[in-house]
């Protein structure tokens, strides 16, 4: 049986890791990990064990995973209730900042300009 080398080694990936590496041997590594199947999975448990990435794949699968989070817990309720609040809260920060409009199909005015919707919002302010 022949054993299969690789050019990679245990401190190559851990130089790696550690963003030790000058950019072409970065450039010689990442094009390497494409095609090699054992230096790709001496990445991965280097980075995570594996079953830290089945709990990922699982969770990245369920269909309740965008609202469970990845861990698995309660957490994302928390944003759903946060989200929830944030829009509530920019409903009455635009209410204080819009003008009463003449069409009943506008949320308001700013100066000359009739506001039609609300696009987004954020810690930065609203976008309409």
């Amino acid at each position: 049986m022949v054993m299969k080398t690789s050019p990679c080694t245990s401190s190559l990936v851990s130089c790696f890791l550690r963003d030790e590496l000058d950019g072409s041997q970065q450039h010689m590594l990442e094009e390497h990990l494409t095609d090699c199947d054992y230096c790709r999975e001496h990445l991965e448990t280097s980075v995570a064990g594996m079953n830290q990435w089945e709990e990922l794949r699982s969770a990245l699968n369920s269909d309740d995973g965008a609202s469970s989070g990845v861990a698995g817990d309660s957490a994302g309720s928390d944003h759903l209730t946060e989200d929830a609040d944030a829009s509530k809260d920019a409903g009455e920060f635009c209410a204080r900042l819009l003008s009463p409009s003449d069409d009943p199909q506008m949320l308001g005015r700013i100066g000359p300009y009739e506001i039609s919707e609300v696009i987004g919002h954020g810690g930065m302010g609203v976008v309409f």
